[in-house]
């Protein structure tokens, strides 16, 4: 059984397991309105990408030039596998690997809001996750928002580094998808503060960036204020576990930038 975790980083990752770090969100904090127009259609969503066969591939960089190699994506049935070819690493011992919507060049990658992949047993460089798990996963929605592949040595968790990070990071690599994209031409508007969504709005370029939620509000509500369907919801937040419960949590902040999806506010 697959769980999501959500911690602070430097603490320990589960088999499935995420650490956030800041990223700022644009734009100052708009006031609620008493506005009631009724939201525009947005534009119809692109089923979602059918996962099959060879999804995604990347090509590791490292600072030093040591660790190199390529990283390839396959799924098959209700798993994803990640195998490494033509790697090469001075690193000893058990490695983890790290899916990440941060980009590749991101300061301290491995801690990152990630998913660490579950190791085969007897097959040192594959590792696998479930597509399909009951309290969500990576690969739940269009897994396009996961920008990195990210290899690091397990025992080097927490140690001492002159960066300040955490989890140093062996090397990293960019992922190439393969998959057609969903929702495009997806756009938000703020369609004006009513019963049940009343939190803050910012604003980037014009257009809502993210939501934060207020008191009493409600999933339904707050899809209804933009314009959104619960699916459009999701895509633009596939990492957070509240878009699927039915109380939200004061405060919480959900992404409205299909640019940015994946990527946690502050």
């Amino acid at each position: 059984m697959f769980g999501r975790r959500i911690a602070l980083a430097g603490a320990a990752l589960s088999v499935v397991g995420s650490a956030l770090v800041g990223c700022s969100a644009p734009g100052a904090p708009s006031a609620p309105s008493a506005h009631r127009t009724a939201p525009s259609p947005t534009a119809a969503a692109s089923p979602e990408p059918v996962l099959n066969g060879v999804i995604a591939t990347g090509t590791f960089t490292s600072a030093d030039g040591r660790t190199t190699g390529e990283v390839v994506l396959t799924a098959a049935g209700n798993t994803v596998t990640a195998a490494l070819q033509s790697f090469t690493t001075p690193a000893v011992g058990r490695l983890e690997l790290q899916l990440s919507p941060h980009p590749v060049d991101v300061t301290c990658a491995a801690d990152s809001w990630s998913f660490v992949m579950n190791q085969d047993a007897g097959t040192p460089n594959t590792w696998t996750l479930p597509i399909a798990v009951p309290n969500g996963g990576p690969f739940d929605v269009d897994p396009t928002y996961l920008r990195t592949v990210i290899v690091r040595a397990d025992a080097d968790a927490g140690k001492p580094n002159v960066d300040g990070c955490v989890y140093p990071a062996l090397a990293a690599a960019r992922l190439d998808w393969n998959l057609a994209p969903s929702h495009t031409g997806l756009v938000v508007s703020d369609h004006g503060a009513r019963d049940h969504a009343t939190g803050a709005v910012t604003m980037a370029d014009g257009r809502p960036s993210t939501y934060t939620v207020a008191p009493g509000d409600t999933l339904e509500a707050i899809e209804s204020r933009f314009g959104l369907t619960a699916d459009d919801f999701r895509y633009l937040n596939p990492f957070d576990g509240a878009v699927t419960t039915e109380t939200l949590r004061y405060g919480t902040v959900f992404n409205l930038t299909p640019a940015h999806r994946g990527a946690p506010p502050s």
